[in-house]
This record gives structure tokens, C-alpha cells and sequence, in this order.
């Protein structure tokens, strides 16, 4: 999240300092519409952009398992970490839950999906692990969670629809995370339902998702029936008003305005379009 900064006034007519329009003029890169917290990832969606190694951040206290053998620290994109800590302290019942899995490089994606393939076979494979380049582990926005048992399954985790688990997933929305592969929207997401897979999507577009029945693609192509500066989309909670508009990104680079003053957070689709978030405290 990032706050336009207000350009310096001008003399008005009576001789008193004057401001300028209410909005500055950023350039955004094409490379900008393959990052952020909204970008698509699936089979149909490869990853175009690798997050680097220090907007990741590890929790030191969770270990997940190598496909090739052993356990490394659990690593999640810097925001997503924060929130989800802010989620899990929230709890009434803090440290009963599981964080099984977080980012995943390439490769261990491959060795992951290889693994499976062997073991479980093509369909259960193809059913539950993404292809190596379209995990949303690789972007560092996913996070599977589990039942905090003995025993815990690190492919297809337990994480139930009541207790500790069903108050996390009541709570998500409200800290930026959906619950991203529900039952009747395998036909659009590829993946058959995982209840223990949650994706970072920030605020309030998580709120909006849930409130509207919506899964992130779902999500996506509607809001390209917003166009930036025209018809924006508006949600109102908390005290802030939110205004979202998406551009298309059709040559080098896009000009967008910004209103001045104003929290606003700038996140591609991963398809070539920008969405364009502004608060104002209402």
C-alpha cells in the first residue's frame, strides 16, 4: 500500500496558495501487470514473474517437508505473513492450527508433482497438485493450514468445517485471505476442493469475493466491467470507501492517475491488466 504525495500549491488569483487537481500521473511497466496480491496463477495462467527472495519472510517455528526428503523453514511474500499472523493471533483458540506449507520454488514444485504422480497417480495428481509454474505456492500469496494433530498429511491436510478451523475461515476475509478451491468452483479453478488452501488476495477485494459467491476468477473478469476512471467499482466497510478500477495494458506501459494524499495499492492479473485500489476514511 503506497500514499500519492501532494505536489506543491501554486499561487491563486488572490495571491493565496492554490492546489493543484487532486491526482498524480504514474507510469506503470507492462512487466508490473505479472505481480501483486490479485495476479492469477493456474494451469491456464502460468507465472510470469518470480517474487525475489527478500520479499519473502520466514516463520522460524514451522517446518515443512522437502519432496526430495528432509524439512526446511515455511516461507510466505512479506504482507501475506503479516496478515495471516494477525489472523491466526485473532483465534480463540491461538496455536491449534497448523501453517503446512507456504512457498515452493520451481523445482520443488516439480519434485512435489513428480512425487505425486509416482505415489498417488495421475488423477489424484492432477486433481490436487498444481503443474510445476502455475502453484500459487510459487508466488508466495498461498498458504496450506491444518488440524494441529500428530499426525498430519502434507498433500491433502485436515482442516474441518467446524472448531478452530471454521473460525479461521470465518475470520479470513476480514485479514485478506479467501478459501481459494471450494467445491462448486472446480469447473473454473482446475483444482478440486481443498479446504486447507488459502490465497492472500488483500483488503477489501477478500471481503468482496466472499459477499459475492466469487472465486478469483470469477473475481477478475468482473472487474474488467470497471474500467479505471469511468465506472469504478465501490465498497464501503469499516469507515474506508474503496474504489477499484482496472486498465488494460496494451503497449510498454500504462498512465495511471492517483488521486493525491490517498492510500492506494497498484496490483497486476498476471492476464496484462492493473487493478487500481484507493481508501478514503469516510
Amino acid at each position: 500500500m503506497r500514499e500519492a504525495k501532494r505536489r506543491n500549491p501554486e499561487p491563486g488569483r488572490d495571491g493565496q496558495r492554490a492546489e493543484l487537481p487532486e491526482e498524480i500521473c504514474l507510469r506503470i511497466p507492462r512487466e508490473q501487470t505479472e505481480q501483486g496480491t490479485l495476479i492469477l496463477v493456474n494451469r491456464k495462467t502460468p507465472l510470469k514473474s518470480r517474487i525475489p527472495e527478500e520479499r519473502l519472510t520466514g516463520f522460524p517455528e514451522d517446518k515443512e517437508p522437502l519432496p526430495g526428503g528432509g524439512f526446511r523453514m515455511l516461507a510466505l511474500e512479506q504482507e501475506t505473513a503479516r496478515m495471516l499472523r494477525f489472523a491466526l493471533q485473532s483465534l480463540s483458540g491461538p496455536g491449534k492450527i497448523a501453517l503446512v506449507s507456504g512457498y515452493r520454488k520451481e523445482w520443488e514444485q516439480q519434485e512435489l508433482y513428480g512425487k505425486s504422480l509416482r505415489e498417488k497417480g495421475e488423477v489424484f495428481t492432477r486433481s490436487y497438485v498444481a503443474f510445476p509454474g502455475c502453484s500459487e505456492h510459487e508466488t508466495g500469496l498461498a498458504v496450506d493450514l491444518g488440524e494441529l494433530t500428530e499426525e498430519i498429511d502434507y498433500i491433502c491436510p485436515s482442516f474441518p468445517y467446524r472448531g478452530i478451523c471454521q473460525e479461521f475461515r470465518e475470520k479470513a476475509a476480514a485479514y485478506g485471505f479467501v478459501e481459494r478451491y471450494q467445491k462448486d468452483k472446480k469447473k473454473l479453478t482446475g483444482i478440486s476442493p481443498e479446504p486447507w488452501h488459502f490465497r492472500y488476495v488483500g483488503t477489501p477485494h477478500a471481503r468482496i469475493m466472499k459477499s459475492r459467491g466469487m472465486c478469483l476468477e470469477e473475481y477478475l473478469d468482473d472487474l474488467q466491467n470497471y474500467p479505471l476512471g469511468k465506472r469504478e467499482l465501490v465498497w464501503q466497510e469499516e469507515g474506508w470507501q474503496f474504489s477499484i478500477g482496472y486498465c488494460r495494458v496494451c503497449g510498454e506501459e500504462a498512465l495511471l492517475q492517483v488521486p493525491e494524499n490517498r492510500l492506494y495499492q497498484i496490483s497486476g492479473d498476471n492476464r496484462g491488466g492493473i487493478i487500481r485500489t484507493v481508501w478514503r476514511r469516510i
